[in-house]
């Protein structure tokens, strides 16, 4: 994988689960979907595809950082 594409994955939930002043945060889950939705034609598939493999993990570090955001 191309670090590259691990960080726009990583940058996007990143900017879609965080609150900014012109539009709301959303839920962990949203935005997962909305980059599982968009793999293979705006995200790399294989990196989506390691994404998929590790949502429990993926998860668990975001609930680190937003403990106020539990789904």
């Amino acid at each position: 994988f191309a670090p590259a594409k691990i960080v726009a994955v990583a940058d996007v939930l990143d900017a879609l689960t965080s609150s900014r002043d012109y539009k709301k945060m959303w839920s962990f889950e949203d935005a997962y979907q909305y980059i599982c939705e968009r793999a293979g034609t705006y995200y790399d598939k294989a990196t989506v595809t390691s994404m998929r493999r590790e949502k429990k993990k993926l998860y668990d570090q975001y609930i680190q950082y937003h403990p106020a955001d539990k789904i």
